[in-house]
C-alpha cells in the first residue's frame, strides 16, 4: 500500500501527462476496506478528478478481493462501492464505474445527457457499443473517450 506521498506523486504525474501530452487518461481506484475506503478520501479523489482531470475523465472503482499480503482483508462490500460511486456522481463526474461486480448497472457507460446506456459491458470483457462516431444514438450527445472497439 502506497503512502500519501506516493499517491500525490501519482496524481501529479497523471495531471501532467494529460496536460502535456493530450492523452486519454482513466483513473482506477481499487477500493480496499480499511485502507482507502473512507468517504472523505473518496470525496477528495472525486474532487481532484473533477478539478484537475476534467469531469469527463472516467473513474473506475474496482472491488478488492483478498490476495497476497492483504489476504486477511475482506472483499470490498458492494454497498461501499455504491456509496463511493454516488460521491463521484454527486461531485459532477460524468463517467463513474463499478468494476469486479458482475451484472452491476454501474459497469455500463451512460450518456450524461439522456442517461441511456451507450456502452454495455458484459462478462468476459465483452463490450457492446451503441455509439456512432462517438455520439449517443438516442440524443446525439457527444460521448467523451477514445473508441476502437
Amino acid at each position: 500500500i502506497a503512502d500519501a506521498t506516493d499517491i500525490r506523486a501519482v496524481l501529479n504525474n497523471s495531471s501532467l501527462v494529460k496536460q502535456n501530452h493530450a492523452v486519454h487518461v482513466e483513473i482506477i481506484t481499487n477500493i480496499i476496506p480499511g485502507y482507502n475506503s473512507n468517504e472523505r478520501e473518496a470525496k477528495e479523489i472525486a474532487a481532484w478528478i473533477f478539478r484537475d482531470m476534467g469531469k469527463e475523465t472516467p473513474w473506475h472503482l474496482t472491488r478488492f478481493f483478498p490476495y497476497g499480503k492483504l489476504k486477511d482483508v475482506a472483499p470490498t462490500p458492494v454497498g461501499m462501492l455504491e456509496k463511493i460511486h454516488k460521491l463521484g456522481v454527486d461531485e459532477g463526474l460524468s463517467y463513474v464505474f463499478i468494476s469486479n461486480v458482475p451484472d452491476h448497472a454501474a459497469r455500463h457507460t451512460y450518456c450524461p445527457k439522456c442517461k441511456k446506456i451507450v456502452i454495455r459491458r458484459e462478462e468476459f470483457d465483452e463490450i457492446q457499443s451503441r455509439l456512432k462516431n462517438g455520439v449517443c444514438p438516442h440524443c446525439k450527445a457527444l460521448i467523451f473517450g477514445r473508441f476502437s472497439l
